[in-house]
């Protein structure tokens, strides 16, 4: 997804949406909200580790499960639209969205051991609309609005987020990368998948977090280690609190 304000980029997803989705609704709702009303946007939560199967699982399934057609509503998860203020007039915004591949959204009914999925299936949008809220205000307001742009222009206060992807190549032992240049982020929040998953396997969920066996983490910024002793973990041994 990428938004544009009257030609000038503020959002861009680096193709990772659905990462960003899944991890703010998982991290950032209550337990309530993930049984009420988020159900209504396609959320259902996973209770266990298998995310292949389980309450969370079956509901989706039973969404889609005959070629059924469904309906949802949700909000579009930018940083722009988690503000709580309205843009002033003439701002010219251009969203883009692409959605992901059908092997990445879909997950298909497993088949016999050594016998691949031969059947095809699709993921299709057959309808969307965007709905817009609007406020005509009083004729007096909007002229105050107009004198004070003339003065300084309207700044809002949106919490940026940020997705980068990183390929780390079988059998490395250690990894180092960049991972931002300019701000220093108020939080950071790893997660390790597959490649096979991260690309999309009409067999398995893309939302496959695993450990991978790793031993240390820690992150450098300015010069000073957070947290200052590194985070040793071993999760063979269920250590990694």
């Amino acid at each position: 997804m990428r938004i544009s304000i009257n030609g000038r980029e503020v959002f861009n997803s680096n193709s990772l949406m659905a990462y960003k989705s899944y991890l703010s609704h998982e991290l950032s709702f209550s337990t309530t909200a993930k049984n009420s009303h988020l159900n209504v946007a396609g959320y259902y939560g996973d209770t266990g580790l298998n995310l292949q199967a389980g309450i969370g699982f079956n509901s989706r399934k039973a969404r889609f499960g005959t070629s059924n057609t469904a309906q949802f509503m949700a909000k579009i998860d930018a940083d722009l639209f988690n503000q709580p203020l309205y843009l002033i007039n003439h701002c010219e915004i251009d969203i883009e969205i692409l959605p992901n591949d059908s092997r990445f959204v879909l997950i298909a009914p497993p088949t016999a051991a050594g016998i691949p999925q031969t059947n095809r299936y699709r993921f299709e949008v057959t309808n969307c609309k965007l709905y817009v809220k609007k406020v005509d205000i009083m004729d007096g307001l909007a002229l105050d609005i107009a004198k004070k742009l003339d003065i300084k222009p309207a700044r809002y206060a949106i919490r940026k987020t940020m997705m980068k992807p990183l390929f780390i190549s079988q059998g490395r032992y250690e990894f180092n990368a960049n991972l931002f240049m300019d701000q220093i982020p108020r939080r950071i929040i790893l997660g390790l998948v597959s490649n096979n998953d991260y690309v999309g396997a009409i067999d398995r969920s893309p939302f496959n977090f695993q450990p991978f066996n790793i031993r240390e983490i820690s992150i450098i910024a300015n010069g000073r280690s957070y947290p200052q002793a590194s985070y040793d973990l071993d999760f063979p041994n269920g250590k990694f609190a």
